[in-house]
């Protein structure tokens, strides 16, 4: 399996970016450059976690000796071998597969990269945050020419706004969700709040620069977040719950991120009976509530935005209609389950050893499919 300019974003390792600027990345999918022995980090010098693509273009061969610094300083800080590194100025045929996080990759593409993508046998193409520019990255995606399979953090096939970009190109789809960091588990000798915690960010859509890239969810939900929950829970202050949210339009002039980026997660979820964090208008969950199941909490969680994952209703989760009319009659309707759940002796707490196994059998087959 090759990766794609991995350095260039927070999802499968620490950008350079991120260091410097000392904010904490989310690593959602760093178990993935570990999925096998043959893995190689690809680099074309068209992406950076500091500099945008087009001005990288504009200025091509003056931008190659400092991301190649970048790229560097970013397998020594993510212990990536260099034997493991290839620099590619050109389209070569390959026999492998190509692992790419579409949030940047499929973006501002020139005929160059394709020809570079359709020189491999199989393309993989992860759509986490795929609500950014989304008609951009389905017309980039219709241009390769070799075998393309989707992935996604949860079953997308049956989301609205998958199909409307997705859905007649005939596309095969797998899952390949994220994965709690193993920090995330139970603590003994916890005395747990009997309340409803919620947090994460609420993206304003409008207020972010630039707007544009967010027109094509905006238009089609008619909404001004990407959450379901979030900006609800974030004006409407319920009695059993705590919440914890801010706008990311503020927080990431922070450096470092405010309080919550701060906040010690593992121990929060450990001190609450349930949490509630809404799922992605576009199909995924949130990872903020898998990592409160690791730790022993219950979710709150709406079904359709699970489809897929090895996660048991009654036990890890309860489900709640995220689009309810009066959200706040069903989330209380919900919590009251959630106490009789906890008082369940016989409630078997081994949701990380059920997902660990589901995402081996998932690497598996991506590693059979490479051989």
């Amino acid at each position: 399996m090759h990766f794609y300019n991995p350095h260039s974003s927070d999802f499968l390792g620490i950008p350079l970016s991120f260091i410097i600027i000392k904010k904490k990345p989310l690593l959602k999918y760093a178990y993935l450059l570990k999925v096998s022995s043959n893995v190689k980090y690809i680099f074309d010098f068209k992406e950076s976690s500091i500099f945008k693509k087009k001005i990288i273009k504009k200025y091509f061969y003056f931008f190659i000796p400092i991301i190649f610094l970048e790229i560097i300083l970013w397998c020594s800080y993510n212990e990536i071998s260099f034997r493991k590194v290839k620099f590619i100025l050109k389209e070569q045929k390959k026999n492998f597969k190509l692992f790419i996080m579409s949030y940047k990759s499929m973006t501002d593409i020139d005929c160059s990269t394709l020809e570079f993508f359709n020189s491999y046998s199989h393309i993989y193409i992860h759509l986490t945050h795929y609500f950014i520019r989304t008609k951009e990255k389905a017309k980039n995606i219709s241009k390769i020419k070799t075998q393309v399979t989707l992935l996604g953090d949860s079953d997308f096939k049956n989301n609205s706004y998958y199909k409307k970009y997705f859905k007649k190109k005939n596309l095969h789809f797998e899952i390949l969700p994220f994965k709690p960091n193993d920090r995330f588990k139970i603590k003994k000798n916890i005395i747990r709040i009997n309340r409803l915690y919620s947090g994460g960010t609420v993206h304003k859509l409008n207020h972010e620069k630039p707007k544009e890239y967010y027109s094509d969810f905006r238009n089609f939900f008619r909404v001004n977040a990407y959450h379901t929950i979030r900006p609800y829970l974030s004006t409407h202050k319920i009695d059993f719950i705590d919440n914890s949210h801010g706008a990311w339009s503020e927080q990431k002039k922070l450096i470092g991120g405010n309080t919550y980026f701060k906040s010690d997660l593992c121990d929060i979820f450990n001190r609450y009976v349930a949490v509630i964090y809404g799922s992605e208008l576009s199909g995924a969950p949130s990872i903020s509530n898998l990592e409160a199941i690791c730790c022993g909490s219950i979710a709150l969680m709406d079904r359709k935005y699970i489809k897929g994952l090895p996660l048991i209703e009654g036990v890890d989760f309860v489900h709640v209609n995220e689009h309810a009319k009066n959200l706040e009659k069903e989330i209380k309707k919900k919590f009251n389950l959630v106490k009789r759940m906890y008082t369940k002796k016989n409630r078997k707490l081994d949701f990380k050893k059920r997902y660990n196994f589901f995402l081996k059998k998932k690497l598996m087959k991506l590693n059979a499919q490479d051989n």
